[in-house]
């Protein structure tokens, strides 16, 4: 029996989410540890992500019966099994957007070293994420090479998108290709329906139709949709593809760059104010930032005024 500090490694054999209750068979014994919600200090959604899969977990004594504490897959030793658990989190949750504290809440994963979890995987081409607010991240889990997107997301192509504008009446196709410029109203036509798309160039047009009309006749349809499908790099085509998946039109290497940037920024951050609290220690005594030295010298300051505004009132008394 893998037993050790209050440590045992087993399988889960039974979990009912209605009571919360279950049992985990533990390896290499005929030992049960039995789950209740009496003892047990996780999100119950963690026995159903970890399934048949093999983990560590602390557990009690009580009653004459073992019983479950809290999973360890926060142990270096368990990285293996954490990526597995948030790869089966990601493919049971109805959106592809996750914040990192529900992750905190939901699964008990620690928040340092979250993101190098998802580095990790997208390296390993397992998914695809982005950053897209704070603490928000988009993800797409990948089948290959293949991405794994929602049948309803991919209607159309960017070429399809093309192709099919040749159709519109000409102020429509000037919307539509001066639309496609903008990231934000691409984005909603690769998500659209074709009856959707042009609502949404009917209505832009009541705005614009003006300013198409005056210059109609020097915008050459045929030769725009040509020189816009030609001029179409690779680059193109992949900014397209994570404008859908993420919501931001840009290249791999560009995402890379840009968070490299953000990165080297906030070390730069860091090492700042560890630069401004060191040499405030050696002048004040304090490690501490200016704004801390700042707020503290004036609570200091106005403690001494309280003080001696007693003592003069103690002297006027006698």
């Amino acid at each position: 029996m893998n037993k050790s500090n209050n440590i045992f490694v087993g399988v889960l054999s039974s979990f009912d989410n209605i009571s919360q209750s279950g049992e985990i068979s533990i390896v290499d014994s005929d030992e049960i540890v039995h789950i209740s919600k009496k003892y047990n200090l996780i999100n119950p959604i963690f026995f159903e992500l970890v399934g048949e899969l093999e983990f560590q977990f602390t557990y009690t004594e009580a009653e004459n019966k073992y019983f479950f504490q809290t999973h360890l897959i926060n142990n270096l030793d368990q990285k293996d099994l954490k990526k597995k658990i948030l790869i089966n989190f990601v493919a049971r949750k109805q959106s592809n957007s996750i914040n990192i504290q529900e992750l905190v809440e939901q699964i008990g994963l620690v928040r340092d070293g979250t993101r190098t979890l998802f580095e990790e995987l997208q390296e390993e081409k397992v998914l695809n994420y982005r950053i897209v607010g704070q603490g928000e991240i988009i993800v797409n889990l990948l089948s290959g090479k293949e991405q794994v997107l929602e049948d309803k997301v991919r209607n159309f192509s960017i070429e399809e998108l093309y192709i099919l504008s040749t159709k519109l009446p000409n102020l429509q196709r000037i919307e539509f290709q001066k639309s496609m410029d903008i990231d934000n109203i691409r984005l909603k036509f690769l998500k659209s329906s074709w009856d959707e798309i042009v609502e949404i160039i009917n209505i832009r047009l009541e705005i614009n139709q003006k300013e198409y009309i005056k210059d109609i006749k020097s915008f050459d349809l045929n030769n725009n949709l040509v020189d816009s499908l030609d001029s179409r790099s690779s680059d193109d085509v992949e900014r397209d593809e994570n404008l859908l998946s993420f919501g931001i039109a840009e290249t791999n290497a560009e995402r890379d760059s840009r968070l490299e940037k953000q990165r080297k920024e906030r070390e730069a951050k860091a090492k700042a104010i560890e630069d401004e609290k060191e040499k405030n220690q050696v002048e004040t005594g304090y490690l501490e930032t200016n704004l801390e030295r700042t707020q503290r010298e004036k609570k200091e300051k106005n403690i001494r005024r309280k003080k001696n505004c007693n003592r003069a009132t103690r002297k006027a008394a006698y």
